[in-house]
């Protein structure tokens, strides 16, 4: 299979599935995290400025005749509100979106363990817990500058909980043109017969969202793998018709968008 273009803002690395399938996966540069985080921070300013401007809306007082003093109620809460807003902001949208907050999902990348798979809660806690540190503190820089000299662009939270931002590649699902030849059609009866968990229809999306990144001999094993397991799922215990190598993809592909389909209507 041939190697996507070299990225000098992107650094490379594989890690083996407990299928023992490699899986070549691809780091987030500088540029992009930059970015992610601008989109987020931008957020985290304009919700505290509408809170603000709402507080100075509903009690008729002027943000500078405030009593701020550390005697009154409003400074603790205060103090509360930016602690949610500059930090839980991060740490919930990371763990309550498998490694993603609106600016890194806009931005197609992703928080995971250095082993490929999704953030724990306490990942998620470690990580962010450091971003004081990486993003708030003077000289303000501390976190760009450990990304850009790490190999792997990890900041310190990354290097606290082990944690690595990588680039996420979206769904290739392209159906044939309606001029295709008849050989896609002939998947029709197949496919109405199938009836997949939620699960299974996961599985294979991943494979179909992986399957570039693989070795070629480990894409051609594991398609085949489930393509005979789809088969054995059929009336007649597996003596369903052989998909050539060569229809196989074509055949998952119609499948999920099928399953997809069902599952929307």
């Amino acid at each position: 299979m041939k190697e996507p273009a070299s990225d000098s803002s992107l650094a490379r690395f594989s890690v083996d599935t407990p299928e023992q399938v490699q899986v070549h996966l691809e780091v987030a540069g500088v540029g992009t995290r930059s970015m992610a985080f601008l989109i987020d921070f931008g957020v985290v300013f304009l919700t505290l400025m509408a809170l603000l401007f709402g507080a100075q809306f509903a009690t008729s007082t002027n943000l500078v005749d405030w009593p701020w003093g550390t005697n009154h109620l409003l400074l603790p809460l205060v103090l509360v509100t930016l602690f949610l807003l500059f930090w839980g902001y991060f740490l919930l949208f990371e763990w309550l979106w498998n490694g993603q907050t609106p600016g890194k999902h806009l931005m197609h990348i992703r928080v995971v363990k250095d082993g490929g798979y999704p953030i724990s809660f306490f990942d998620s806690v470690v990580r962010n817990v450091l971003r004081v540190i990486d993003c708030y503190l003077p000289p303000f820089a501390i976190g760009l500058i450990c990304i850009f000299v790490h190999p792997r662009h990890k900041r310190l939270g990354d290097l606290a909980a082990r944690t690595i931002v990588v680039v996420e590649r979206p769904l290739d699902f392209h159906l044939p043109p309606a001029g295709a030849p008849a050989r896609t059609s002939s998947f029709q009866l197949m496919i109405d017969s199938l009836s997949l968990t939620i699960e299974e229809v996961e599985l294979l999306e991943s494979y179909l969202k992986r399957r570039k990144e693989l070795e070629p001999g480990s894409a051609n094993a594991l398609r085949a793998e489930i393509v005979d397991y789809l088969r054995a799922k059929l009336p007649g215990n597996g003596s369903a018709p052989v998909i050539p190598i060569e229809a196989q993809d074509a055949f998952l592909e119609e499948l999920v968008a099928q399953q997809d389909g069902q599952r929307q209507t």
